[in-house]
C-alpha cells in the first residue's frame, strides 16, 4: 500500500515538472553598453503549449530600479500559435547615471492542466558610459573664454529706438479710440468657484460607475480612468504634477507629501495594477478591479480635509 501511494505521488511530482518544461522563458537586452541618454531594448520571450494560458509579465520589477527608466511598454505580439505558443514583448528603457546595472528576474505566470506554473526570465546586466574625452584631442573641450565686448555705436540702438517709439505710438492710439468712443468696462460676472479636489473626484467616481465598464468586460478603460480619477485627486489635493508624471516618477514624489499613515503602499499597488492591466494586458478577475475602485475612494474620504469652521460674525462685532 504504501508503495503504491509514493508511486502515485512521484507519478503527479514528474507530470508537474514536464508541464513546467513544456513553457519556456528568454529575455534580451540589446545593446548591453550604451552611454548615459541612449536607449536599450529589453525583449522578453514566451513559449508555451497551445493548453496553457499567459497569465501575468511581472513587469513592475522595472518600477523598482532607481537609475533605469521604463520610456515605453510595447504590446505583446504574438508569433504563432502551433505547434507551440510563441509570444514577445519589448520593453524600451533607458539611464542618465553611469554605473552597471542588473535588471532582475522577470516572473513569469502561466495557468497549466492542474496547477499555475511560474517562471522567470534570468538577470541581465546593463552597462552605462559617460562620454570620454581625450586630453590631447586639439578639438576637445577648451577652457571657457571672456566674451570681448564691441564699443556701441549709435546703429546698433536704432532698432530699439523705433520699436519703442512704435509702442509709444500704439499705445496713445489706443487710449485715443478708448476715450472717443466712451467704451465702459463690462462688468465681471461672478462664477462658481471651481469645485474641491474630494468634490470633483466623487463626480468622477460615479460617472465611472455609470459607465458599466466592468458589465461590459472593458477592464482596460476602466482602470485608466481610476488611474486619472487618483493623479487628478494628488495633482489638486497636494499640488504635485501628476496627471503628466510616469508611475516611476509620480512613486517618487508620494513619500514627499503628507499622505495619510501606512497609504503608500496602497497607492502605489492602484498605480502598478492599473498598469498591469493597461500595458502588459493583463487579465484579472471582476473583485480585482472592484478593490482598486475601493481604494480609491478610502483613499479620497480619508485625505479630505476637515472643513474650516464657520465664523460667527455677529460675535466678533460684539468683541
Amino acid at each position: 500500500m504504501k508503495r503504491y501511494l509514493i508511486g502515485t505521488l512521484l507519478g503527479l511530482l514528474f507530470c508537474f515538472l514536464a508541464k513546467a518544461q513544456e513553457a519556456s522563458v528568454q529575455a534580451t537586452l540589446v545593446p548591453a553598453e550604451i552611454l548615459i541618454g541612449d536607449e536599450v531594448t529589453l525583449t522578453i520571450q514566451l513559449s508555451y503549449p497551445p493548453n496553457f494560458r499567459l497569465n501575468t509579465i511581472g513587469l513592475g520589477v522595472l518600477d523598482q530600479l532607481d537609475s533605469i527608466e521604463v520610456k515605453n511598454i510595447a504590446p505583446t505580439d504574438t508569433a504563432s500559435q502551433s505547434p507551440m505558443v510563441n509570444v514577445s514583448q519589448k520593453i524600451t528603457l533607458t539611464s542618465f547615471e553611469e554605473g552597471v546595472y542588473e535588471i532582475p528576474p522577470i516572473p513569469i505566470r502561466f495557468s497549466g492542466e492542474g496547477a499555475p506554473v511560474s517562471l522567470q526570465t534570468r538577470p541581465l546586466q546593463l552597462t552605462v558610459n559617460t562620454i570620454p574625452i581625450n586630453p590631447t584631442d586639439s578639438v576637445g573641450l577648451q577652457p571657457i573664454k571672456d566674451i570681448i565686448k564691441e564699443p556701441l555705436k549709435l546703429q546698433d540702438i536704432l532698432p530699439y529706438i523705433g520699436i519703442l517709439a512704435g509702442l509709444v505710438a500704439l499705445g496713445l492710439l489706443i487710449w485715443f479710440l478708448l476715450n472717443r468712443n466712451k467704451l465702459k468696462t463690462p462688468k465681471e460676472i461672478p462664477t462658481a468657484p471651481p469645485p474641491a479636489p474630494h468634490e470633483l473626484a466623487a463626480q468622477r467616481i460615479a460617472a465611472l460607475r455609470s459607465e458599466r465598464y466592468l458589465e461590459k468586460g472593458a477592464f482596460k478603460a476602466y482602470q485608466t480612468q481610476i488611474s486619472y480619477i487618483l493623479r487628478e485627486y494628488l495633482e489638486g489635493r497636494y499640488k504635485i504634477a501628476a496627471l503628466e508624471a510616469t508611475t516611476f516618477d509620480l512613486l517618487k514624489k508620494l513619500p514627499q507629501i503628507d499622505l495619510p499613515e501606512g497609504w503608500f503602499a496602497s497607492l502605489k499597488q492602484v498605480l502598478q495594477d492599473a498598469d498591469m492591466v493597461k500595458f502588459a494586458k493583463a487579465e484579472f478577475p471582476v473583485d480585482f478591479h472592484l478593490k482598486s475602485l475601493e481604494r480609491l475612494v478610502t483613499f479620497v474620504k480619508i485625505s479630505t480635509p476637515a472643513p474650516e469652521p464657520v465664523k460667527d460674525e455677529a460675535k466678533e462685532e460684539e468683541e
